[in-house]
């Protein structure tokens, strides 16, 4: 059993290379592994300290504190030609519908068992409303493939499984900012011997090394470093290319066209050459933008292309955001708590009350919730100095509901980053929430800002920074269901 926080938050140990499920390659980055099986335990989630967050994973010895040992589990296992699903067939039935599933860590099933990834519910849903048919939906996702990996790939395999309708997802990744472009990197090289790779691949002593060295890369790495590095970016901060999905705006990517995997150009084109490829074999391509970050260029992109190439688009990112402001507002009537209705004078110009909510379902507060940020009115991000309220005041609706609440007169327009901390000691990292920076924009308001309910330990439809949770996953493929119905070669079939 692995443990899993969805980004490094420490030196990787010796150990770890043994419990790898991908080999390298060339072209691909990686390929999983045949046959390979590993369970990930789930710890995104509230910790004591960011030392105890760092060492979960750099710890020399393979074992999980008892604290954490009944959290979440899911087990990845591939087949023999290393993806996440059953032996692929030799050959296509006769009048079987074949549905192949491209796309990164979203399609594969990140955080999940298998059955409870997208194409799996798929499968599920169109053979029980289409049972008298022949349905199959084969998941070729891959953890951290771009749409530069999913054109090679739909050339290497996709094109010999005769495929009558492809969905292509790719985006999250192609926007990040490692410092070098797929394109360039993963390419077929000459396999010659080396004496320093062996050394790298094979020396113990090496490996040894390289850990040492990195325990005090990330042990210098505070939480405040990172939240700085998110509010104000800058090609410094690039080291952590999750940073820039939190930080970076359209506008960024024009800067930093030198840094990120692909190019918003080159996505146009590697999306398009799919399309092209997936039409030349007499299949149906449609498109998914998997991604919990709106408002990127790739999301504009297959926007564009989805109407020049009359391809159908399912937005996963609108589909989660409309359905998330369901569930938030749900849980405002449950708990009677939805925004006030002003009525009387508007607030003059200038800055917005903005009241920030975190609820403690399963959590003690020994002394008070905090809120960190920086921004004066967040404690110019030092931990544990801005306290919240469940006393009626400051904002708070209700006192004793267990809903903390602080109001900060914040400037609009700004995208705003903060934490919560459980009563920790000021100046101290400590009683963290998730490993995530929360964000927003300050919208223009006459009147007070009720920011949503969050939750201590929780965000509403994730399993981390990153990924959609089980829920997620069955609101997408509900909507791939009803796109993949609609095609002509689905229709014709029947």
């Amino acid at each position: 059993m692995v443990p899993y926080m969805a980004r490094s938050f420490g030196a990787t140990p010796p150990w770890a290379n043994g419990l790898r499920i991908l080999d390298p390659d060339d072209e691909l980055i990686w390929q999983g592994h045949p046959y390979a099986r590993q369970t990930y335990l789930d710890l995104f989630c509230p910790m004591e300290s960011e030392d105890d967050r760092k060492a979960l994973l750099s710890r020399f010895s393979p074992s999980v504190p008892e604290q954490f040992k009944n959290n979440p589990k899911w087990t990845v296992s591939f087949n023999s030609a290393g993806f996440r699903d059953d032996e692929f067939p030799t050959a296509k039935a006769p009048g079987a519908i074949r549905i192949i599933a491209l796309g990164d860590s979203w399609t594969f099933g990140h955080n999940v068992d298998v059955e409870q990834s997208y194409p799996k519910q798929l499968q599920g849903l169109l053979r029980a409303e289409f049972p008298d048919k022949q349905i199959e939906v084969w998941n070729l996702g891959m953890l951290a493939y771009t749409s530069h990996e999913g054109l090679k790939l739909l050339q290497r395999k996709v094109r010999s499984l005769q495929p009558d309708i492809v969905l292509i997802g790719y985006s999250m990744n192609d926007a990040s900012i490692p410092g070098w472009h797929d394109k360039d990197v993963f390419v077929p090289k000459p396999r010659r011997f080396s004496v320093r790779r062996f050394i790298t691949e094979n020396s113990e002593i090496y490996k040894l090394a390289v850990y040492l060295g990195q325990l005090n890369k990330y042990k210098a790495v505070t939480l405040g470093d990172t939240i700085k590095a998110a509010s104000n970016p800058n090609e410094n901060f690039l080291v952590e290319s999750w940073v820039s999905a939190e930080a970076l705006e359209a506008k960024d990517y024009e800067r930093l066209e030198a840094k990120v995997r692909v190019t918003p150009s080159d996505y146009n084109l590697n999306i398009r050459e799919m399309i092209r490829q997936v039409r030349e074999i007499g299949a149906v391509p449609i498109l998914l933008h998997n991604e919990l970050r709106p408002g990127s260029p790739y999301q504009a992109a297959l926007h564009k292309i989805s109407q020049e190439e009359n391809v159908a688009l399912i937005d996963t990112c609108e589909l989660l955001s409309v359905e998330r402001q369901r569930l938030e507002a749900e849980l405002e009537r449950k708990m009677g708590l939805q925004p006030p209705v002003f009525t009387g004078p508007a607030q003059a110009p200038g800055p917005v009350d903005v009241v920030f909510r975190v609820l403690m379902a399963r959590t003690a507060v020994p002394r008070a919730m905090y809120i960190a940020g920086p921004d004066p009115e967040l404690g110019d991000n030092v931990p544990n100095k801005v306290s919240m309220y469940d006393d009626g005041t400051h904002g708070d609706q209700k006192a004793g509901d267990g809903v903390w609440s602080y109001t900060a007169m914040l400037d609009p327009g700004r995208k705003i980053f903060y934490v919560y901390t459980n009563s920790g000691t000021e100046g101290r990292w400590e009683n963290l929430d998730l490993p995530k920076i929360r964000s927003f924009v300050v919208a223009s308001s006459a009147v007070p800002i009720y920011r949503p309910i969050e939750t201590f330990g929780q965000l509403t439809l994730q399993a981390d920074g990153f990924h959609t949770n089980a829920a997620g996953y069955q609101i997408m493929a509900r909507a791939v269901r009803d796109a993949v119905v609609k095609t002509e070669k689905f229709s014709s079939s029947f």
